[in-house]
């Protein structure tokens, strides 16, 4: 289930439990975080195209490390090219949300959570999927990519010249698809009850 976290919606103060009736992908991001904002930008192209009365897609900040307020969530989505998303924000940078939600089981050593975090969550709350980091379409040009054959899996900090590659408009994740389309159409649809 979604957690009963207070979140801002920009004019009053939610529960983040209170998202039930539709069934939703809950991105959890954080401005920080290139991957995020790159996932967002194509989860935004996905809501314009597939949200209905049944279906939405919803961003939560959470890790905050500007400790940004719905304005300024917004303001960053954006500039990112996600200005379409619905936005919910874990108010004075609060990591709550990211140290529930977003633990990562594949890498132990991330105690405060692995952003982004995609969330598949049903019409009563329940949360009925999840997925840890954007899978990206393509390689970036001027990103270390070292094998990860035999190693463990273990997050590192991007540097600025590898986000600035991310953001510039030209990489997508998986989600901006045919098979990202197909998913959501599907969730769109109808998920049984």
């Amino acid at each position: 289930m979604l957690p009963s976290i207070k979140v801002s919606d920009g004019a009053r103060k939610v529960s983040l439990a209170s998202l039930t009736g539709k069934i939703r992908i809950v991105t959890l991001w954080a401005e920080w975080c290139a991957p995020c904002l790159v996932e967002a930008r194509d989860f935004a192209e996905l809501r314009k195209r597939f949200a209905n009365a049944d279906f939405d897609i919803v961003a939560v900040l959470t890790g905050s490390i500007a400790k940004l307020d719905h304005a300024d969530a917004v303001a960053r989505l954006q500039k990112a090219g996600a200005g379409d998303l619905p936005v919910l924000v874990e108010e004075g940078g609060g990591n709550q949300i990211m140290r529930r939600l977003a633990l990562d089981p594949a890498v132990p050593q991330a105690k405060f959570g692995t952003l982004p975090c995609t969330l598949l969550v049903d019409r009563e709350g329940r949360i009925r999927g999840r997925a840890h980091g954007a899978p990206m379409q393509a390689g970036v040009q001027g990103i270390d990519r070292p094998s990860l054959a035999g190693a463990e899996r273990v997050p590192r900090v991007l540097t600025q010249a590898e986000k600035a590659a991310l953001l510039d408009g030209k990489v997508h994740s998986a989600w901006a698809s045919p098979a990202g389309d197909a998913f959501v159409m599907a969730l769109r649809d109808g998920l049984p009850r």
